[in-house]
């Protein structure tokens, strides 16, 4: 590289000279110091370009499909282009994703769908006043019921038991009937807020899809294992993410109560068959209803700790 020389106008070499470095002009011998305009710094090759590009970052993005690949790559593993030609209209390079996120033992819950539940958590005492009236209701009625099939039995041996057992009819009709529909009413109360305070984005269906879809006729017999076997799951499943010492829901048990209330409905035709189901869904139902209760007042009680730890009180 040469510059010209400011008194005669002849070309003065500048190979490896640095600027502010004192040169002479080799035509009419006068001295003078270089600058950075008159020494610029050589070109690099491709070669050394590549290297230099290489100590910077050892990868770049593909013009034509935007993948990471190694800096001195000519050829994209991924999409096979041809990197020496750059492409006429490059893609915009792709927004950067956050790290999957998924539950971890001991770690912060990373919901996966819509969360809702209850705005004020609900008290432990709600599940265990539900759950008692339950009981009181559904006892009376199946008492009555008892009642009623003895009295009858007995009016087919004597005779003298007609008029006692037709009263007695009208009375579990009249008592015994609404007590056993208030006591279904008080378990769909139960449930509905047993899945309203799981909602933390890894439940299955909603509170309100849980009791709802429960009165579809015939899509009912499917939904129920949905909304109680679903609901031992999920609750168990609840405790153990945000490490609740809540009583465990035997899934098992849930899904027998299940199995018996389908195998009752559809065989009430057949009194015998009918009976022999529905007598094991009773029990068992008190027993399933029981530890939904116990496990959503332990769930209750620890939402309300939260709760008051957070505005430290």
């Amino acid at each position: 590289m040469t510059v010209p020389c400011p008194a005669c106008g002849g070309e003065i070499p500048t190979s490896g000279v640095s600027p502010g470095e004192r040169i002479q002009c080799p035509s009419c011998g006068k001295a003078f110091k270089t600058t950075r305009a008159s020494c610029p710094a050589p070109a690099l090759n491709r070669s050394d370009e590549a290297a230099g590009y290489a100590l910077a970052d050892p990868t770049k993005r593909c013009p034509y499909c935007g993948e990471t690949i190694k800096q001195a790559a000519i050829k994209c593993k991924h999409c096979g282009s041809d990197l020496r030609a750059p492409p006429a209209h490059p893609p915009p390079l792709p927004a950067r994703q956050a790290p999957a996120q998924g539950y971890q033992p001991g770690a912060a819950v990373f919901p996966r769908g819509p969360v809702g539940g209850p705005r004020i958590p609900y008290r432990p005492e709600t599940f265990s006043t539900l759950y008692r009236w339950f009981a009181i209701l559904m006892g009376a009625g199946i008492l009555l019921a008892v009642m009623v099939i003895g009295a009858v039995l007995s009016a087919a041996v004597v005779p003298n038991w007609i008029p006692t057992a037709a009263g007695l009819l009208v009375f579990a009709v009249l008592i015994g009937f609404p007590a056993w529909i208030a006591a279904i009413l008080l378990s769909f109360i139960l449930l509905f807020k047993a899945w309203n305070q799981i909602q933390d984005g890894y439940q299955r269906t909603s509170a309100v899809s849980a009791v709802g879809f429960c009165f579809v006729p015939f899509f009912n017999f499917y939904w129920i294992f949905v909304a109680y076997y679903g609901l031992a799951q999920d609750l168990n499943g609840y405790a153990r993410r945000n490490q609740i010492a809540a009583p465990r829901v035997s899934e098992g048990l849930a899904l027998t109560c299940c199995i018996l209330l389908v195998c009752s409905l559809g065989c009430w035709k057949y009194p015998v068959l009918w009976m022999l189901a529905l007598l094991p869904w009773i029990v068992s139902a008190f027993v399933v209803l029981h530890q939904i209760k116990a496990a959503s007042m332990a769930v209750a009680q620890a939402k309300l700790q939260a709760a008051s730890a957070a505005i430290g009180v």
